[in-house]
């Protein structure tokens, strides 16, 4: 299951839960935003062609990034560009929040082990981090 944070039309924030994994490769989000998501859930055996990616340059407007919980539980609320509350999001074990625009904050609610991988490319925190409230 997906759950979607909207605002005028434009996605900012999806949850990824446990509730109902499909057999085969899932994709989420939407193909335009820079951060690509699937699941994969095949049976032992499967396996893919060898494969190597085109260069392929590209321009990222945004920072996106995606929280991949393995233990534990987080909280991520999502904020509008104007600073408004628009949702939060709760991840467990095994589920993963993929915030592609606004605000965000992030809140540990038990003790916890994730993954935190965004788009970049960027040496400081004062390259891509401005900080409200």
């Amino acid at each position: 299951m997906m759950k979607t944070v909207s605002k005028n039309d434009e996605v900012y924030a999806i949850l990824i839960t446990n509730d109902s994994i499909k057999d085969g490769s899932e994709w989420f989000g939407n193909q335009i935003e820079s951060l690509q998501a699937s699941r994969m859930s095949y049976p032992k055996g499967k396996s893919f062609k060898v494969h190597y990616h085109i260069l392929n340059p590209r321009t990222i407007k945004r920072t996106q990034e995606s929280f991949i919980v393995i233990s534990g539980k987080i909280s991520v609320e999502v904020y509008g560009n104007s600073g408004e509350l628009l949702d939060t999001l709760v991840a467990s074990a095994g589920e993963a929040i993929i915030v592609y625009r606004g605000g965000h904050g992030v809140k540990i609610l038990e003790d916890s082990v994730c993954y935190e991988i965004k788009a970049g490319q960027f040496s400081y925190v004062s390259e891509d981090k401005e900080y409200r409230g």
